[in-house]
């Protein structure tokens, strides 16, 4: 868990970071136990949860350079 402060859409991007890691890890969860369509299922998941990453170093980097 990281608290950020900063800009309001800096948070705003991190809180969809933080969001969109839920699929894949309960993705992974039902790997452990066993469910044979995960595969798919992290597919899925993986480039909702990579965009949010790109989105959040874009706005922190611009954000960073306004100061």
């Amino acid at each position: 868990m990281i608290n950020l402060e900063g800009p309001n859409d800096v948070a705003e991007a991190a809180e969809n970071v933080r969001l969109s890691t839920r699929p894949p890890y309960q993705a992974l969860e039902a790997s452990i136990a066993g469910d044979s369509n995960v595969p798919a299922t992290f597919d899925q998941c993986y480039d909702p949860f990579w965009q949010s990453v790109l989105t959040f170093v874009s706005t922190a980097r611009a954000a960073v350079h306004d100061l």
